[in-house]
C-alpha cells in the first residue's frame, strides 16, 4: 500500500479545490473527477481519491487493513471530502452503503458533478461548422471532448 505524505504546497493546493459551500455540508472537490463523480487528486504518478487524502489531511489515518474505502454519510453528494462525513470502511462496507443509498448508477451527461456541457450546447457542437478547436475555445472544453461529442462516443443519450 502506498504511503501518502504531502508537502505543504500539496496541502494548500489540495484544500483550494474544495468548495465548502456544498449541500447538505458537504465540501466538494471541485478538481479533477472520476467518472463516478468522485474527487481525485494527482501526485505526479500518484493518484488518490479526494476523500482519502481528506481522511489523512485531517488526522484520520488509513487503516493498515488493505482495500480500505472513505464511506460516505447517508446525504452526502459523492463529491463530498467532508471528513465530519467520511469513516473509513471495507470494500463489502462500501457496497452495501452505495446499494442503499442507490448509488450505484453512474452518472452522466449533466447529471455529472463536473460537466461543462449541457444539451442545448452538445446540440450546437453536432450542427456547428465550427472546427474542433474552435469550439473548444468558445465552450472551454477540449477538441478531443468536441469529437467526441461529434463522434456520439459521449453525450449519447442526446439526440
Amino acid at each position: 500500500m502506498k504511503t501518502m505524505t504531502f508537502d505543504p504546497a500539496q496541502i494548500a493546493r489540495f484544500w483550494s479545490k474544495i468548495d465548502k459551500s456544498g449541500p447538505n455540508g458537504c465540501w466538494v472537490w471541485t478538481g479533477w473527477m472520476t467518472p463516478q463523480g468522485y474527487g481525485r487528486f494527482d501526485l505526479g504518478t500518484d493518484k488518490w481519491l479526494a476523500s482519502h487524502v481528506a481522511l489523512i489531511l485531517t488526522g484520520k489515518p488509513r487503516p493498515d487493513a488493505p482495500n480500505n474505502n472513505a464511506l460516505h454519510g447517508d446525504h452526502c453528494v459523492v463529491a463530498c471530502c467532508n471528513p465530519d462525513h467520511l469513516r473509513w470502511g471495507t470494500p463489502k462496507e462500501n457496497m452495501a452503503d452505495r446499494d442503499r443509498l442507490g448509488r450505484r448508477v453512474a452518472l452522466f451527461g449533466e447529471a455529472h458533478p463536473i460537466a461543462k456541457l449541457n444539451e442545448e450546447k452538445v446540440r450546437y457542437i453536432r450542427s456547428s461548422p465550427l472546427t474542433q478547436r474552435q469550439l473548444g475555445r468558445e465552450l472551454g472544453v477540449s477538441s478531443v471532448t468536441i469529437a467526441n461529442v461529434r463522434k456520439g462516443r459521449i453525450w449519447k443519450h442526446v439526440a
